[in-house]
């Protein structure tokens, strides 16, 4: 099945310490009066600009474990490790809308860059957000879903070409450059897994892990624990 969602953009506001660690607050400090006030404008024109809208298409494993592999001589990805654990697959492309990037841009070309700062980290953690928010629309009773993208755990960026192939999320107004690029620049795409939670259990011991400095699988594992 295929869907097109609509989210609203309340519903995918980041956390305020979420946003000011992407701007680049340390965490644990004590933000200023004048952080604070930015963070609020931030938050207030995402509300006002955002437009999240979403792709989702269902499909089985036998098609995103041919897509992801697109003919590689490589060793297997994260995603087509736990895939044949799942339930539920969907490809997903999902956008915070082209209004609000350009707001970023403008407040730059403006030179209001602390402005365009928070307003950027609010809109990155949204987007981040919005693959979530897109997961309920294959939720069941006892999965959790998580969203593997191209261009993490040994998917390669490359990847996006095939899945933009099969999903084709212009309806979404999303497109992809040839260099793999997503516009609007705040979007994200990939696979969404329902399984249950231990599926997505894994070892970070791949051989692309030794060059992840990251390490948010340990985050994203967490985050179905609680």
């Amino acid at each position: 099945m295929r869907r097109l969602v609509r989210v609203d953009p309340a519903s995918i506001v980041p956390a305020r310490g979420r946003a000011l660690a992407r701007a680049g607050v340390p965490e644990g400090r004590t933000p200023s009066e004048r952080i604070l006030a930015l963070h609020a404008r931030a938050n207030d024109l995402f509300l006002a600009e955002a437009a999240p809208v979403g792709v989702v298409e269902e499909l089985p494993l036998d098609e995103l474990l041919a897509l992801c592999r697109d003919g590689r001589e490589a060793p297997p990805s994260v995603v087509e490790t736990v895939a044949p654990r799942a339930q539920r697959l969907a490809l997903f492309a999902a956008t915070v809308g082209e209004p609000v990037c350009a707001r970023i841009r403008a407040l730059f070309d403006e030179g209001d860059a602390a402005l365009g700062l928070l307003l950027d980290a609010v809109d990155s953690e949204a987007a981040s957000a919005l693959a979530e928010e897109l997961g309920e629309a294959i939720a069941g009773q006892g999965l959790a879903v998580l969203a593997y993208s191209p261009g993490y755990c040994g998917w390669p960026v490359a990847g996006q070409h095939g899945l933009f192939a099969r999903l084709r999320p212009a309806e979404a107004g999303i497109a992809l450059s040839a260099s793999a690029l997503m516009s609007p620049v705040k979007s994200v795409s990939g696979v969404l897994v329902g399984a249950l939670p231990e599926a997505h259990r894994i070892r970070p011991g791949f051989d692309f892990c030794e060059a992840c400095s990251e390490r948010t699988c340990l985050e994203r594992m967490a985050s179905w624990r609680s």
